[in-house]
């Protein structure tokens, strides 16, 4: 648990010096002659060398000469700290092998100071490579988070465009209902108060219980049934008990506000809507049939195409969406998860 709260940056660096550790604990063939805890002040040591070594091209000779492209003075500096460090861990281990080892001390000096010199060329290598790690995972992580911010600005895009297109379309239906003295102009203006309510409170995020955008399509289906002089044979339904599922808001209302354009506003005889949904497995399917008149447009208005960019972005690979379309209507198939 402590070791995942580590950020990937470090853990990157945690990961590295333990195997350094072992390392040293798997070839290092002079055990026999000294004890286990003699033996670890000598790999914390050479450990502490090392790593001094490494953050310095880490910290000072990549950053300051290698990436402003001084490859000669990096070069040249980092034979320098090979050669320092490499003479220093020897004299470290020719005094501590005389200390731990006493009269059993055998010492080859070249063997030794050639061995020295490549396990510091290694880890100062192994160090490079390191860096380069840490700094693809933070650029491949800074581009992530930009394009995670670039798809959270489309979709409240997206978002407060919907809620001006279905304002246009009901505050248009009311103006008619006035000018017509309708008696059912103060219940639409209540129902639109909810809708309204809904919106403002509930639109603004990414996911809502499923009951909740249910109840507000219900509210949507009987202002619509409110405003219109005939309704056409409108049949509703979906299921009751839908506890535990979230979706998206104000998905389903544009492909329902689209059939009531097509199937019976547009229409003043045959006009129909058909509307089942149904939650399987956790997934829902939402079929919506409607009636076409012969004046229909065929493309594709801005709500339909609003609900297929925030399925890509938000269902990416995990919904359905078929619109079919045939001489005499139109069907719109939508699946996606509940979760």
């Amino acid at each position: 648990m402590v070791f995942s709260k580590v950020s990937a940056k470090y853990r990157y660096h945690l990961l590295f010096w333990i195997m350094v550790v072992n390392a040293f604990v798997f070839e290092f063939n002079w055990v026999s002659k000294i004890s286990f805890w003699q033996y670890i002040h000598v790999v914390w040591i050479k450990t502490a060398l090392l790593m001094l070594v490494a953050y310095t091209n880490i910290l000072w000779l990549i950053p300051i000469f290698w990436k402003q492209k001084r490859y000669v003075a990096y070069v040249a500096l980092v034979v320098g700290l090979v050669c320092f460090t490499a003479l220093l861990i020897n004299r470290i281990d020719v005094f501590i092998w005389r200390v731990f080892a006493g009269k059993d001390f055998n010492y080859n000096v070249s063997e030794r100071l050639y061995s020295d010199f490549s396990t510091v060329v290694r880890y100062l290598f192994y160090s490079f490579l390191l860096q380069i790690t840490v700094e693809h995972y933070n650029q491949e992580k800074r581009l992530a988070d930009v394009g995670m911010e670039k798809l959270k600005a489309e979709f409240m895009a997206l978002q407060v465009q919907v809620n001006p297109h279905f304002l246009f379309n009901t505050l248009n239906n009311l103006y008619g209902l006035i000018l017509d003295k309708s008696e059912q102009s103060a219940e639409v203006v209540l129902r639109l108060a909810d809708l309204l309510k809904y919106i403002l409170s509930e639109g603004k995020h990414e996911k809502v219980a499923l009951g909740a955008d249910l109840a507000h399509l219900k509210n949507y289906i009987e202002l619509e049934c409110l405003r219109l002089p005939h309704t056409g044979r409108i049949n509703i339904n979906w299921p009751q008990q839908v506890e535990g599922c979230v979706i998206t808001p104000l998905l389903l209302l544009p492909l329902v506000e689209n059939a009531f354009k097509h199937g019976v506003q547009k229409q003043t005889q045959n006009g129909y809507l058909n509307l089942r949904i149904t939650v399987e497995s956790g997934i829902l399917t939402a079929i919506i049939q409607n009636g076409k008149s012969p004046d229909t447009d065929h493309s594709l208005g801005v709500g339909i195409q609003n609900v297929e960019r925030r399925l890509a972005l938000l269902y990416p690979g995990r919904h359905t969406f078929q619109i079919t379309e045939t001489d005499a209507d139109f069907r719109v198939l939508l699946q996606l998860p509940t979760t």
